[in-house]
């Protein structure tokens, strides 16, 4: 497959990378808006559990959140078969963290 890149997306593992939590069913929505099955109306509302620093991902369970410069990468780049969904990102002390967004993949392998 020349000229074809891929790339991985995993959880870093480290202690100090910020991670999300909701409450209540956000979390099945978020599985269900991540996999491109139904895609939030209102924005997610996500908040600060483990880790203390935020980054480019922030994983909630085995869902990333992407930070804006994840979009203007992945859109440099030309990658398709992604968009996203609204989500709001409540960081320590209820501080919000803004330019965050649920990912969403839309590209299937056949």
């Amino acid at each position: 497959m020349a000229g074809t890149e891929w790339f991985e997306l995993s959880d870093p593992v480290t202690n100090s990378a910020l991670r999300g939590t909701v409450h209540g069913d956000d979390y099945s929505r978020m599985e269900q808006a991540h996999r491109g099955r139904e895609l939030p109306t209102e924005p997610i509302q996500v908040f600060a559990g483990m880790g203390r620093d935020p980054r480019d991902f922030i994983w909630v369970s085995s869902v990333p959140l992407i930070h804006q410069r994840v979009v203007d990468a992945l859109t440099a780049a030309g990658c398709t078969g992604w968009s996203t969904y609204p989500v709001t990102m409540h960081g320590r002390k209820g501080v919000l963290l803004p330019g965050y967004h649920g990912l969403v993949i839309t590209g299937r392998c056949v």
